[in-house]
């Protein structure tokens, strides 16, 4: 899980911007969700009433306006709401849409191997033609924060070069 034991700590730990933007749900739908992580400074975590704007306002806050920004979309294990962001972005990144003349990496938290059967079925959709094998690059799976550290290390430095 995040922040394990033994891992380098996210951006917010090294003295970067983390933010977040939340739906406001009705108290009977998924009273769960309402909460909202410690990860985040207070402050730094607007809310939406509708689904529209909320992914409007993610895809902006991944998007690098110059080569110097460096941002990224960082998907946690999530449920259809998580899922549907994530296919959203990489259609529209696959489609070139996202607005951004910077590549933008996506990366996906497989903790505990959350992801593996999604993975698993992207393999599937892949080896049954409905998807290009390009589009798997479209997105990092990591396992862990360091590998995610790690990887954005090596995209950032090589965007220098």
């Amino acid at each position: 899980q995040p922040g394990s034991e033994g891992e380098r700590g996210g951006d917010r730990e090294d003295g970067g911007q983390v933010g977040g933007i939340k739906i406001i749900l009705e108290a009977h739908e998924c009273e769960f969700e309402q909460k909202i992580s410690d990860v985040f400074p207070v402050g730094n975590v607007v809310s939406c009433k509708f689904f529209g704007p909320r992914k409007v306002g993610l895809i902006d806050a991944c998007m690098r306006v110059s080569a110097a920004d460096k941002t990224a979309l960082v998907v946690l294990p999530g449920g259809f709401g998580t899922n549907d962001e994530f296919f959203e972005f990489l259609t529209l990144k696959q489609l070139q849409k996202l607005g951004s003349e910077h590549p933008v990496p996506v990366l996906l938290m497989n903790y505990d191997g959350f992801y593996d059967r999604m993975i698993d079925h992207l393999h599937h959709c892949v080896r049954s033609g409905t998807l290009a094998q390009k589009n798997m690059e479209l997105f990092t799976v990591c396992n862990a924060n360091d590998d995610a550290i790690a990887y954005l290390e090596e995209v950032y430095t090589d965007a220098r070069s």
